[in-house]
């Protein structure tokens, strides 16, 4: 019995996220995977993800971790796994890992990417990767959102309603703005983030820098722990899972 670690890529837009649900007409990312993997190895086989992403997000590098009894070799295992899975979804490598290793509890940090479209005129050709935003953007203000969220803090406010977590305490090591016309890039590294911490996260510095917002909210929102001081949380479909660190 080896435990393996599976990289993986996916484009989220036809599943309900990644994590498997317990209604059985939905659809996820790691339902079909494990759907996979238990026909290639002939028993049910189970995995488990690095952290779950919402209906909508896209991966280029999740991870996720299994125990299965088998001769097949990585490589191999690799090919075989793809052919059983639908061509939106793509196992990217195949590892074997150590017997103690855990996706999730192993990771120690994660880059996520937003990608907005700034442009009043919408763009057709692949809007299920990015967020069109329509109306203008300051931007000394968006780079002075992006460096006030960075560092340690309490980012209770900046939470869907409804998690269950032990800590709303995270680090930001960096958020950072790269710029190439009208698209406006956003790349957060941190330790570990909260359901929706991101969307709500572009969601805030898309508002201060349209000026719907102060500035001043983040710091507001840090102190008094108040989702309602921020701004709305930006679409699924703007978001990445670039990578998780171990």
């Amino acid at each position: 019995m080896n435990t393996y670690k599976l990289t993986i890529s996916y484009d989220g837009t036809n599943y309900e996220g990644w994590q498997k649900q317990r209604r059985a007409d939905s659809v996820t990312v790691q339902e079909t995977i494990e759907g996979a993997l238990s026909d290639l190895f002939g028993t049910e086989t189970k995995i488990t993800g690095a952290g779950r992403t919402d209906s909508g997000v896209h991966a280029l590098a999740q991870v996720a971790s299994m125990r299965a009894e088998t001769e097949i070799a990585p490589d191999k295992m690799l090919k075989a796994i793809n052919v059983r899975l639908p061509e939106d979804i793509a196992i990217t490598k195949v590892e074997i890992a150590a017997d103690n290793f855990h996706a999730q509890k192993d990771a120690k940090g994660k880059h996520y990417r937003y990608n907005v479209y700034q442009s009043p005129i919408p763009r057709v050709i692949g809007r299920n990767y990015f967020y069109q935003m329509p109306y203008p953007l300051e931007e000394e203000k968006v780079h002075r959102s992006c460096k006030l969220l960075e560092g340690t803090h309490d980012f209770r406010a900046f939470c869907a309603s409804g998690s269950e977590v032990l800590t709303h305490e995270r680090t930001v090591y960096k958020a950072e703005l790269s710029r190439n016309g009208d698209w406006w890039i956003f790349d957060f590294y941190g330790n570990g983030f909260l359901r929706n911490m991101v969307r709500i996260m572009v969601g805030t510095i898309l508002e201060i820098g349209n000026n719907r917002l102060p500035l001043e909210c983040l710091s507001e929102a840090f102190q008094k722990g108040e989702r309602a001081l921020l701004g709305k949380t930006a679409p699924a479909k703007g978001l990445w899972l670039m990578e998780v660190y171990y």
